[in-house]
């Protein structure tokens, strides 16, 4: 694995484990979690791009950068391909005044899909 997919597999896992901390803490913010969910997943679709010897792109839609990937690669994780549309919502929608907040039991699909995904990137990446 090159240098620059270390890095975004180190910091999908800060996001990840941002995540896991606020949804134990006592007074969970969902929308935190769920953006970290998002982030976390960005960054291990950026991960294999990158050990694609593909330029990851700007953008922060998941489906788009699910699509980028390799058929192969793709194949792993289209049975999530809507709740990846879902969870992209969390990179803006939570974050800003006007949008809406998020449940507790929208947060706890965000973080269950997060985990299937980063499992899957993990695994495709040679990583426990």
């Amino acid at each position: 694995m090159n240098q620059i997919t270390e890095e975004w597999v180190r910091k999908a896992e800060e996001d990840r484990n941002s995540a896991v901390k606020e949804w134990d803490s006592s007074e969970p913010s969902y929308n935190n979690i769920c953006f970290h969910c998002q982030q976390c997943v960005e960054k291990y679709f950026k991960a294999l791009l990158q050990e694609q010897g593909k330029i990851p792109p700007r953008i922060h839609d998941l489906v788009k950068l699910m699509d980028q990937l390799s058929e192969k690669e793709k194949g792993k994780f289209n049975a999530y391909r809507e709740g990846l549309g879902g969870i992209t919502t969390a990179s803006s929608a939570y974050r800003y005044p006007g949008g809406v907040d998020a449940t507790q039991a929208l947060t706890w699909e965000q973080i269950d899909l997060m985990n299937k995904v980063r499992d899957i990137a993990r695994e495709s990446l040679g990583l426990k």
